[in-house]
């Protein structure tokens, strides 16, 4: 099931305005027609899409866009409807991550605080053109930029082992119906989806090490690859989309074969990474 993810992954690379397409994958995904007011918001985000570009090795428009989709597709396993529940994932997606400076540390504590107030302030310029999708639902404008702004803050790398036992638990506060606990799991997930799977799993670990200023070899970036599954990736793939998915298994498998045949490839001073990389696409191939 991840072939579909992986090719409409790969057409976001390639764009010069990713977000928009990414938004355009995930509502087609989602079945949600796409009429004029969908068109005119689209056309929004894309006069905007300057607003998110950013130089950033890793927190960037293009990992913006791949949480969208992903976050987008995690939806559709779990048959989350566009209408509130997967649109105000979108939206959170889009922005939790925004106005980034490029730092994975310790000096970023106040980003998703900073992420979700660049989102009010554009919820709040461009609230005219959202209609589209909030028209005559029991949800206000004010409303949805409460949770969007909750599922921002979600985002914290120092919440995330609440937001787990949360859903584990389904003891997290329902909002008109919502549930909530499901909604930020999911965009846990999506935010660091590509970082547990095999096919991007080194690019994306290069870029955000680049950006903690940590200078790694392969072989110890691949090291540093296995402890992130094990500490993090076995924690928090948990939803049932990710099941669905097979995403357990998979980061499971990634793990025991790094483990198992880094050395096999040489040591920290010999290492080929070009032909343990070769071999382990080989065997994560998706038919």
């Amino acid at each position: 099931m991840l072939k579909q993810y992986v090719e409409e992954i790969e057409l976001l690379l390639k764009e010069d305005k990713p977000i928009k397409k990414a938004w355009e994958l995930s509502l087609k995904n989602l079945d949600f027609p796409i009429d004029k007011g969908v068109n005119k918001f689209l056309e929004i985000l894309s006069d905007h899409e300057n607003l998110f570009f950013s130089r950033n090795p890793y927190h960037n428009q293009y990992h913006l866009a791949q949480t969208i989709y992903s976050v987008g597709y995690l939806a559709k396993q779990e048959n989350i409807k566009l209408n509130p529940d997967a649109f105000l994932l979108l939206m959170a997606a889009t922005f939790h991550d925004a106005d980034h400076l490029g730092r994975t540390n310790k000096v970023e504590l106040e980003l998703e605080k900073r992420s979700a107030y660049f989102f009010v302030q554009w919820w709040k310029n461009n609230s005219l053109f959202l209609d589209c999708f909030l028209n005559k639902k029991d949800i206000n404008f004010d409303q949805c930029m409460d949770v969007i702004s909750d599922l921002i803050l979600a985002t914290d790398f120092n919440t995330l082992s609440s937001v787990v036992m949360s859903y584990n638990n389904h003891k997290d506060f329902e909002y008109k119906t919502l549930p909530i606990y499901k909604l930020k799991q999911l965009l846990i997930e999506a935010d660091s989806m590509m970082m547990v799977l095999p096919y991007y799993s080194l690019d994306k670990s290069r870029k955000i090490l680049k950006e903690t200023n940590l200078n790694l070899n392969d072989y110890q970036l691949w090291n540093f690859i296995q402890n992130f599954l094990n500490d993090f990736g076995k924690k928090t793939f948990c939803s049932d989309a990710s099941k669905k998915l097979e995403l357990p298994k998979l980061i499971i498998e990634l793990e025991h074969y790094i483990k198992n045949n880094l050395n096999k490839y040489g040591n920290i001073e010999t290492f080929n990474n070009k032909e343990f990389e070769k071999d382990l696409l080989e065997y994560f191939k998706i038919e």
